[in-house]
């Protein structure tokens, strides 16, 4: 009888495991399925919204000029602040770009992020996987749908920011019961779920209530400049030097950073309980990836802007070829790199060392970049340098990141914030030649500073945080040097 038991209560165990084994089988299948699925969508939405970039982001629409959010059907106004017609144009432009992409950018990385959380309970946050997906593809189709020039329908956007609250807080609640059975000393505490959602509506609310309040209180709702109370008190609180004003600006910060802080306590709580590790950072990388892919892609296609006087000479301005040499300098640091670190990887190397090459590459490539860039005044040229040495640049970084699977967290957040600056350049470069080309004729980001161009800025600013880790690495280097030559030293005196 004991016998029988014993070996029934043995299968069950081996029932039990194969079980619970075949179901995290199943929910990594799910998870991966869904991953591929969310990144093809994800990038098809960046490359699509990139390569329309001036009917879509910039809101020039399509067709005819009825169905455009700018006067003509050129980017030449934008950003032309000198009327209040136009000054009211590209407000609304640039109200609707910062609604719908800050939408789109929350509900697909909020989704990336779900997905490496909810990895065990995946088929639980199918449901929230969908919707945030639903409320990701309705700003996309309002970027090629929506072009309205009427501040009140302009403004009607903020309500997408509601549909996302609403969402977000059934997910968090959601999120509170199912992590309190898998992390309970973490999510025993729902005061911060509490206070996070709390703030995120009082921020909501400051968003929805504003908009409303300004188009109410002018003689006319379709003016936002002219005329009225709400925008003539804004301008005179900047503008009018007094203490009222001065109180006024302090406090308003100051309530709104400690609210942006409060509503992001989860965010804290799980950096302080150190739940966004290395593998965590990672997966944060993949979507940078999809995010450089598509920048790739487009800058393909801004090649094609014509620039009648930006064409490159045929043998009859060396300095400018020159210049150029820059990208065949950048690939020649890249097989440099390359072969260095195979044939290191035969080698014993230590972390340090590895990291350091990689610094050094970076703020060789940064620098170059930016000296380059710096003294050419041909957009195309630039657009050649910045293409093949960003493309250098992440390759860099993903040989690094691939062949170091130990990385610190802290290391990769760093990579992390340098390889979304990279980006950002890429995509302001971009812009900076669409806006550019012939039929818009915009000087935008050349008209920032009187001696540097925002590109120029952005490079510099590359520039600045690899030499600021290539400075505090050679530091820590030479401190390493240090403690062994003074280890052996004492060795040495103890063998006499």
């Amino acid at each position: 009888m004991m016998n029988t038991k014993t070996f029934t209560s043995v299968n069950r165990v081996i029932y039990d495991d194969n079980y619970s084994l075949k179901q995290q089988q199943k929910s990594s299948f799910i998870n991966q399925f869904l991953k591929g699925l969310l990144s093809a969508i994800t990038l098809l939405f960046f490359i699509l919204l990139l390569i329309f970039a001036e009917n879509t982001l910039f809101g020039l629409g399509f067709g005819d000029e009825n169905k455009s959010m700018m006067i003509s059907k050129s980017l030449n106004a934008f950003f032309d602040l000198h009327s209040p017609k136009y000054l009211q144009l590209n407000f609304l432009i640039v109200f609707r770009f910062f609604i719908l992409s800050f939408t789109l950018f929350y509900t697909l990385i909020k989704n990336f992020t779900n997905l490496y959380w909810h990895r065990a309970t995946i088929k639980k946050y199918l449901p929230w996987f969908v919707l945030y997906l639903v409320i990701a593809t309705i700003s996309f189709l309002l970027f090629f749908t929506f072009f309205s020039v009427w501040p009140k329908e302009v403004f009607n956007l903020v309500f997408l920011l509601l549909v996302l609250f609403l969402l977000n807080l059934s997910y968090e609640i959601f999120n509170y019961f199912i992590s309190k059975k898998t992390n309970p000393l973490l999510y025993d505490n729902y005061k911060n779920l509490i206070i996070a959602m709390v703030f995120q509506a009082l921020l909501l609310l400051f968003v929805i209530i504003t908009p409303l309040v300004w188009i109410n209180t002018g003689k006319s709702p379709n003016f936002l400049f002219v005329d009225n109370r709400f925008y003539t008190r804004i301008v005179d609180i900047f503008t009018v030097q007094s203490g009222k004003n001065f109180i006024i600006l302090i406090a308003f910060f100051f309530f709104l950073i400690t609210f942006i802080v409060l509503a992001n306590t989860n965010f804290f709580a799980l950096v302080i309980n150190k739940r966004y590790d290395r593998n965590y950072v990672k997966n944060n990388l993949w979507f940078i990836l999809l995010l450089f892919s598509a920048i790739f892609i487009w800058l393909l296609r801004v090649f094609a802007y014509k620039h009648e006087n930006e064409n490159l000479p045929v043998g009859n301005n060396h300095l400018l070829w020159v210049y150029i040499l820059q990208s065949f300098f950048a690939i020649i640091i890249l097989i440099l790199y390359m072969v260095f670190t195979l044939k290191k990887r035969l080698s014993v190397k230590s972390s340090l060392n590895t990291l350091l090459n990689l610094v050094v590459t970076q703020t060789i490539l940064s620098l170059s970049l930016f000296l380059v860039t710096l003294f050419n005044s041909k957009s195309v040229v630039s657009l050649i340098n910045v293409f093949i040495t960003i493309t250098v640049q992440m390759s860099v970084f993903g040989i690094y990141i691939f062949q170091n699977k130990n990385i610190s967290t802290k290391l990769l957040v760093l990579l992390k914030v340098i390889m979304i600056l990279i980006i950002l350049t890429a995509a302001i470069v971009g812009f900076d030649y669409l806006l550019t080309s012939d039929h818009h004729n915009n000087y935008l980001f050349s008209n920032i500073q009187p001696k540097m161009n925002l590109v120029q800025i952005m490079l510099l600013l590359n520039f600045s945080l690899n030499f600021t880790l290539i400075s505090y690495l050679t530091i820590k280097f030479a401190m390493v040097i240090f403690k062994i030559n003074k280890l052996n030293k004492e060795l040495n005196n103890e063998k006499k």
